[in-house]
């Protein structure tokens, strides 16, 4: 199954063919937990009708996907990043961005 969890930011990666061409970058936040379609992984996204097959997106690198983004308080707490102390949204992001894993709760 899919590596997507509700609330993650992803864009549309483009890896498969015939992907409208004003998809491409485009960033939705998942409104549901994967599931199969027909034989493919498919997740809902906010503000869209139907599914989303998830080969066609990928994890948007910004602040709300980032394992150093303190999200209740909408900080930045990577020491290494030119952010860190300061307030962000939850699209922005910076080159010191790391996957956020399960059990991270900065």
């Amino acid at each position: 199954m899919s590596k997507f969890k509700i609330g993650d930011i992803v864009e549309c990666s483009g890896a498969l063919g015939g992907i409208p061409e004003d998809w491409r970058g485009k960033v939705w936040t998942v409104a549901s937990e994967p599931w199969q379609c027909c034989g493919v992984d498919v997740v809902k996204l906010v503000g869209e009708r139907g599914c989303r097959r998830v080969d066609c997106l990928q994890l948007k690198k910004c602040c709300a996907n980032c394992r150093w983004w303190a999200e209740v308080a909408e900080v930045c707490c990577n020491g290494d990043s030119e952010h860190r102390a300061d307030f962000t949204l939850a699209l922005d992001g910076c080159d010191e961005w790391e996957t956020k894993d399960k059990s991270d709760n900065v």
